[in-house]
């Protein structure tokens, strides 16, 4: 799911008063990409909201937030080759305000709901995808994109949950598509909460190469194309106070042969450590 990510992420709250939950992916390829969008748009389902909190309540016109706000630090290993781990300061939101719902680098709406499920129009930013600027491979930045899409969660029983996300990016980035299935639960243990997600995400050839080709051309040495990633992430929220958390993300990105055979990697593993107290309301 991505502390970003997919991970600062990814990222998860369940309102004190509702059952509803909201769901957590990323998404797709293009001809594949009309195909699930198709699906999405055909099917019912339910939005999974993945944590409980003792929380007050903020009114923003007329409207309750319940979640949590958390100052934070965000540690990201990236696979390029000279590139020193990326330490930064960040603000987690996780919450859901009437139909609009917050997890980290995601925001979304839910379009409708029911018993089998629910369907949500999202936004977000590729928080765990990028090269920064100052790097020492002397090449062009990579950027975080600004993505929107659709996403589906349907609960599967035994506490286990489904999503579907479909995501295309808007901000002229990459250009490409990506659609991830995903699975996750929920455990608890008395006052700590933890959340597990597995995930697998095909990417398009224009999102694989972005990150991966050198100079944004592709040379007869490197040639990336769709790829397959996959994803492990943990969330865990622990009750100091009724209303204050401790609050932990980790994401671990195993890439596929684009980025792993890449002149530019060094490896063909992201990961990003999400740490931080914060408020719940």
């Amino acid at each position: 799911m991505n502390i970003n990510q997919r991970m600062v992420c990814d990222v998860i709250v369940k309102r004190a008063k509702s059952k509803r939950h909201i769901g957590r992916s990323i998404t797709v390829k293009n001809n594949f990409l009309v195909v699930i969008l198709f699906s999405v748009l055909s099917t019912s389902v339910i939005a999974q909201e993945k944590f409980v909190f003792n929380s007050s309540e903020v009114v923003i016109n007329g409207e309750s937030f319940h979640g949590v706000v958390v100052p934070s630090l965000s540690v990201d290993e990236l696979p390029y080759r000279s590139v020193d781990t990326q330490i930064t300061p960040s603000l987690l939101v996780m919450g859901q305000i009437g139909k609009v719902f917050i997890e980290g680098n995601r925001i979304g709406y839910l379009i409708t709901r029911g018993d089998h499920g629910g369907f949500s129009a999202i936004a977000q930013v590729r928080s765990h995808q990028y090269l920064p600027k100052d790097n020492e491979l002397g090449i062009t930045a990579r950027d975080k994109a600004f993505e929107i899409g659709a996403q589906l969660a349907k609960p599967l029983g035994s506490d286990w949950f489904a999503q579907l996300t479909a995501l295309t990016d808007v901000s002229n980035t990459h250009k490409g598509q990506e659609l991830e299935l995903s699975v996750y639960r929920r455990d608890f243990f008395g006052d700590f909460r933890l959340l597990s997600l597995f995930a697998a995400q095909q990417q398009s050839k224009k999102l694989t190469g972005y990150y991966s080709d050198v100079d944004l051309v592709e040379d007869e040495n490197h040639r990336a194309g769709a790829d397959l990633n996959f994803e492990f992430e943990l969330i865990g929220v622990y009750d100091i106070t009724e209303n204050i958390n401790a609050v932990f993300v980790y994401r671990h990105y195993l890439h596929g042969d684009g980025l792993a055979n890449s002149p530019l990697s060094s490896n063909d593993q992201t990961q990003r450590l999400v740490l931080g107290v914060g408020w719940t309301f």
